[in-house]
């Protein structure tokens, strides 16, 4: 590691009269060993990832700080406050891109054998780079599990290469929080090499608020695809957890529209920011309309979703009211939209929902993932063979009630 937060470190500790060891990385733990001299004991600083309940000597916005040591002297408290002075002055989102990059490429379990996964179909491939993230949503559907994740430079490359080799002509990178990672822009680079003919960068906006990173990212002119959730600090930061960023995510949407990039939206409806989404369509429009679209979706029941469900995940007939108003407003606005197809509403609920499905190709068939399930009634509906299901855990919660043949025929084709 060699950037300026690790010389200021290094210059807190040498300025109490500390002799500190080169960092090392343990997992996603930075370890600091100091002596006050040479021969005496090592206390080590330990400086980690915030994390909701997380135990620490001190806890700041976008870390904990640590210690270890046979025993705990005013020597050793004096230098733990003089560090922790130090990482609070530090922006959150330049500690915690410190904190990614610092990682050793070997601390995540990447793919052992990668296997490219492919969405709509074969030729649009998704990728995660990490898991890490600024943001803490209640919904976040990123797990340790994820069999998409190539956190190393090499690993994602070759991906790319396989992903292209097996016909894919889109890509989507995501995370986590994928500007977390310093090697985003050479994976641009590599995906142009190939000739991707899309790009998609999932991403919160936050970091690029940070001039350089927007620069970094420009030359390759990734499309982004934004999860921007509410219009208001209430409830972005409600569903974040972070609502310090949320200032920050609006100067980097507004610096990420202005740069040229064609931006999408992706507003994840659920029990906290149900109310926002038609003000969020007036939000949206009174940005330039010609390179941005808006994605809605409907919170999945899966990851922290599933254990906020009481909190989080309404019944579908409760808000396809307030959906279709801001659909209709949307129309209104002239703005591009789309319901998702894997997350959102199944159209037997509200027929009209078809009017903003995806666009269907025979090439891309859609199909039922493990999670969701089709019932009975779904043998008769028009729109079969267009529908991915519903989710089993979203029956568990409200039944199948809601969902059957609503016989009305596909608006598209």
């Amino acid at each position: 590691m060699d950037t300026s937060l690790d010389k200021s470190l290094q210059e807190v500790i040498a300025n109490m009269g500390w002799h500190s060891a080169p960092f090392e990385v343990d997992s996603a733990v930075i370890k600091v060993r100091c002596r006050k001299e040479l021969d005496d004991q090592t206390t080590e600083l330990r400086i980690e990832r915030h994390r909701p309940g997380g135990k620490a000597w001190h806890t700041g916005s976008w870390f904990l700080l640590s210690y270890r040591s046979k025993t705990l002297q005013e020597t050793d408290v004096l230098l733990l406050q003089k560090v922790a002075d130090c990482l609070d002055q530090v922006p959150d989102d330049v500690g915690e891109r410190w904190l990614e990059m610092s990682r050793p490429e070997e601390t995540v379990a990447e793919t052992s054998a990668p296997t490219p996964v492919f969405l709509q179909g074969g030729d649009q491939l998704e990728i995660r780079l990490t898991l890490a993230c600024n943001e803490e949503c209640l919904f976040c559907n990123s797990s340790q599990g994820a069999q998409n994740l190539f956190p190393s430079k090499m690993g994602a490359e070759q991906a790319l290469i396989q992903g292209k080799e097996a016909g894919a002509t889109r890509l989507v990178l995501s995370g986590g929080e994928p500007l977390l990672v310093a090697w985003v822009p050479d994976l641009l680079r590599k995906a142009q090499e190939l000739n991707y003919r899309i790009v998609t960068l999932q991403t919160n906006a936050v970091l690029l608020n940070n001039d350089p990173v927007l620069q970094s990212i420009l030359p390759w002119k990734p499309e982004l695809f934004i999860s921007m959730h509410g219009t208001s600090k209430e409830t972005v930061g409600a569903i974040t957890r972070r609502p310090e960023l949320f200032e920050p995510k609006l100067a980097g949407i507004e610096k990420s529209l202005a740069s040229g990039l064609r931006c999408g939206f992706n507003f994840v409806l659920c029990k906290l920011n149900r109310h926002e989404f038609t003000p969020f369509i007036d939000w949206v429009a009174a940005r330039p309309r010609d390179n941005l679209f808006v994605c809605l979706s409907f919170i999945a029941p899966i990851g922290s979703a599933w254990t906020h469900r009481e909190e989080l995940i309404p019944r579908m007939s409760n808000v396809v009211g307030e959906v279709m108003t801001g659909l209709d407003r949307a129309v209104e606005h002239g703005i591009e939209l789309v319901v998702g197809e894997n997350c959102g509403i199944p159209t037997c609920v509200e027929p009209r929902l078809r009017e903003f499905a995806e666009p269907f190709d025979g090439d891309r068939p859609v199909s039922v993932p493990p999670d969701k399930t089709k019932i009975p009634a779904c043998k008769k509906c028009h729109w079969n063979p267009r529908c991915s299901g519903i989710f089993k855990r979203y029956i568990e919660m409200y039944s199948d009630e809601e969902f059957g043949d609503s016989g009305v025929d596909p608006i598209r084709s």
